[in-house]
């Protein structure tokens, strides 16, 4: 395998597969166009955010983390999850974000860098774009090894006005003009096309909640772009959100802990 490169997982709170499906998120459409992506990847039960970004990190469902709210538990014993991992193999790790319970997804003394700024209004405030911008530039000047990115304003226009709503469906919009630039300031200091790209959610929505097993809540986006994955595929097998550690760790060339519970996505695999 080469040299590992730089890592950075971007999660769209709440986007379901369709404003991507329908061409409403061109930057998501390219990414997906020059690596391997999937409109069918599934969640965990409960659909909720930290439930399901915990299963993301920790690579375990939430009968295995505890974590079964938007309120964390704390393990006695903690599960080795992404941040560890990259710590433990001497990267540079960076979070950015605007959900504060997000501050505990690594365990202490493990993050080298957290910017936190909390989510407005989402009509009136455009944290998506402040988030994006402060990240791309945070990256190109440090050059971090992971990096995690978190967008929750779909999820914030779901709740308000229902899931695939005009307003739902704007929101995806401008979160796709946000990463739009946030991969432009990639690109233009040669850090993009070096870089491993994951694009995710943690979960669907319907009418103007989520947490169920219906195919609305538990089926969301997978887009993944860089070295070392087929340009141009569409998965044709299962994948799941469990398996999205298991891979960076696989490309990153890190151990994957033995209490993980994903697979590595190896048809994704160059």
């Amino acid at each position: 395998m080469d040299s590992p490169q730089p890592a950075i997982l971007i999660l769209v709170d709440g986007l379901r597969p369709e404003p991507v499906e329908q061409g409403l998120m061109p930057a998501l459409s390219h990414l997906a166009a020059g690596g391997t992506s999937t409109l069918k990847a599934r969640s965990v039960m409960p659909s909720i955010t930290l439930p399901c970004i915990a299963s993301i990190f920790l690579s375990v469902p939430p009968t295995r983390h505890k974590t079964i709210t938007n309120t964390w538990h704390h393990n006695r014993r903690p599960l080795p999850g992404l941040f560890e991992m990259a710590r433990a193999g001497g990267l540079l790790t960076a979070s950015f974000h605007g959900w504060d319970p997000l501050r505990d997804l690594s365990q202490p003394d493990v993050l080298d860098f957290a910017y936190y700024h909390r989510s407005g209004d989402p009509i009136t405030s455009q944290t998506e774009a402040e988030v994006c911008q402060f990240a791309a530039d945070w990256i190109v000047r440090h050059h971090p090894g992971f990096s995690f990115v978190y967008i929750e304003l779909p999820d914030q226009l779901g709740h308000k006005f229902g899931y695939l709503s005009s307003e739902y469906l704007s929101g995806c919009k401008r979160v796709d003009a946000a990463l739009s630039g946030f991969f432009d300031r990639l690109q233009q200091a040669r850090v993009l096309d070096d870089s491993l790209v994951i694009v995710t959610a943690d979960h669907g929505g319907h009418d103007r909640t989520h947490g169920t097993p219906l195919p609305e809540d538990m089926t969301v986006p997978l887009i993944l772009h860089g070295k070392g994955i087929r340009p141009g595929h569409t998965l044709e097998g299962k994948a799941s959100i469990l398996d999205i550690a298991p891979t960076i760790t696989h490309l990153l060339g890190l151990p994957t802990p033995p209490e993980w519970q994903g697979q590595v996505l190896r048809e994704a695999l160059a």
